[in-house]
């Protein structure tokens, strides 16, 4: 019973480190680097809060339309 902390305290770091390895690639592919940059400072300092603002804000998706709009011009 007195391992159970320790397996959630390694596995929540281990989350954390997952997270930060992993948002390193998504974030740099296609970006301005002062931007990439500021995203990884946020991700890097509180992973899981960044993951989810990341999620919910960062994403640079245009709409289907924008894009069909851009290869006729």
């Amino acid at each position: 019973m007195t391992e159970s902390p320790h397996i959630w305290t390694v596995l929540f770091l281990t989350s954390e480190w997952v997270a930060r390895l992993l948002m390193l690639v998504v974030v740099t592919r296609r970006r301005r680097p002062i931007v990439a940059m500021a995203w990884l400072l946020i991700i890097f300092f509180e992973p899981l809060i960044g993951v989810g603002l990341y999620i919910l804000i960062g994403r640079q998706r245009l709409p289907r339309r924008r894009i069909q709009r851009h290869e006729r011009l």
